[in-house]
């Protein structure tokens, strides 16, 4: 025998290419099920429940009258306008049925 010969049979290649073969399988197997949980399942499930993002804006302005001077009655007085944006930020859909603000006059 020569130092460079193989000592194993074709037969026993062949049994260790298969063994490998079968636990590459097995591993892209449920590395593509743990992706396919993750993409399909983990990622969205914050965004399955219904939520949303509510932002406000209150502007206040001075009566004034086009020719630049304040109205005598008015002198103590200012025009509020106050804004609300409601964003969904989830998947779902989400529907709004009243929006209720109270005002009062100081």
């Amino acid at each position: 025998m020569s130092v460079n010969q193989e000592t194993t049979s074709p037969g026993e290649k062949t049994k260790w290419l298969e063994n490998t073969k079968n636990t590459l399988e097995i591993l892209a197997i449920l590395s593509a099920g743990i992706w396919a949980l993750y993409v399909f399942i983990l990622k969205d499930y914050p965004n399955l429940n219904k939520s949303f993002k509510v932002t406000s804006n209150v502007k206040v302005d001075e009566f004034v009258y086009v020719n630049g001077k304040t109205d005598t009655a008015y002198k103590n007085k200012c025009d509020l306008n106050y804004r609300i944006d409601i964003k969904n930020i989830s998947y779902k859909d989400l529907y709004i049925d009243t929006i209720i603000i109270k005002e009062w006059q100081v």
